[in-house]
């Protein structure tokens, strides 16, 4: 269990080269290749970690012989590169979404359930500290809101914003809560034309919890929050920063005085009893949380998956159910009527979306 685990990397471009960058730097792994078509970039990216580059990724897979691979490649070829890997005795870790499909997705987990593999998927948020913290303080959530806006970024143009933001909620959203949701409401916006650029989604929940979610790559700011309602108070998380604030009962609520009545009480000050709000009534708790490199986390987890020391920590089974609800949240977009009569085009640009997803 202490020798290093070879692994490698499928694809260094924009991501994939921190993928290489950082599996490099841990202790318990060896870079042994990286694998790009692209000469210039694969040979730069090698150099700089100290490995060798391969145009084709099957001939880093014949000489080198890895234990683990990260698999940074197009989305539309997740699946057949992951299954490459898969059939040699690999272990994968594949970039969001798993597949482009949830055909795909469920064949690629059938494999590697078959084969006695590990697939884990790049769901990086999981690993973001804010989140852990949040995790740690909420239970059996009642209201969650999810808030992902970004200034356009000319990547993954061939997608609608709910395959490039959203889905990181949506596990994020799933991972708070299991019961298994019955209802998808949502509505979108094309605005750059092809597929929609801004998303609001309302998830439904068995258990009677409600989860809002806000998506959009069209944002002058950069926003990635995540607030949840439970017993425990109200808690949200920066996923930017990094922070947690949570707002529970203070010490009066908890002794079972109420603002409102001591409001209704003759001569009451009702200014000071404003100031008191939360101070008296709610209390504001800002937990130390440690900034971490959630890809690194995430990097160092799957290692250990590979080691056998704990299973994958999002598998295949997993980044499948968030592709579900990807799948979910496009088709009632689709299904949004903007006239009041009949489901038609996705706002005032008037451009399918659902349709054009379907068809790539």
């Amino acid at each position: 269990m202490s020798q290093s685990v070879r692994a490698a990397v499928i694809g260094v471009g924009a991501l994939g080269r921190h993928h290489a960058r950082l599996l490099g730097e841990l202790p318990d792994a060896t870079l042994v290749g990286v694998a790009d078509p692209n000469p210039e970039q694969g040979a730069l990216v090698a150099e700089l970690c100290g490995t060798r580059w391969y145009a084709d990724y099957r001939q880093l897979l014949d000489e080198q012989r890895p234990r683990a691979v990260s698999i940074v490649v197009p989305t539309v070829m997740h699946r057949c590169v992951a299954e490459e890997c898969l059939r040699r005795g690999i272990d994968v870790l594949v970039e969001k979404p798993i597949t482009p499909t949830l055909a795909d997705g469920t064949a690629l987990c059938e494999l590697a359930e078959d084969l006695g593999r590990v697939l884990q998927v790049g769901h990086i948020e999981r690993f973001n500290p804010g989140f852990k913290a949040l995790v740690q303080r909420t239970d059996s959530p009642k209201y969650i809101r999810a808030e992902r806006l970004a200034p356009y970024s000319f990547r993954s143009t061939d997608v609608s914003v709910v395959h490039d933001l959203m889905i990181h909620d949506l596990d994020l959203v799933l991972a708070l809560n299991s019961s298994g949701v019955t209802r998808v409401e949502a509505f979108g916006m094309c605005v750059f034309g092809g597929f929609a650029d801004v998303v609001q989604a309302r998830l439904r929940f068995a258990d009677g919890c409600v989860a809002d979610l806000t998506a959009s790559r069209v944002s002058p700011d950069v926003r990635r929050s995540l607030q949840v309602w439970s017993a425990a108070g109200c808690w949200t998380a920066d996923l930017q920063e990094q922070t947690l604030v949570g707002i529970g009962p203070g010490p009066s609520l908890q002794g079972g005085e109420w603002p409102r009545e001591l409001a209704l009480q003759p001569g009451a000050d009702v200014a000071a009893l404003k100031l008191q709000i939360f101070d008296r009534f709610l209390a504001k708790q800002q937990p130390e949380v440690q900034r971490e490199n959630a890809l690194q986390e995430e990097l160092a987890s799957f290692i250990r998956a590979t080691r056998g020391e704990h299973p994958a920590a999002v598998d295949g089974r997993m980044g499948v159910a968030a592709l579900e609800l990807v799948e979910a949240v496009l088709t009632a977009v689709d299904q949004h009527c903007w006239t009041g009569t009949a489901p038609g085009p996705i706002g005032p640009y008037a451009h399918p979306l659902h349709q054009q997803h379907r068809a790539a």
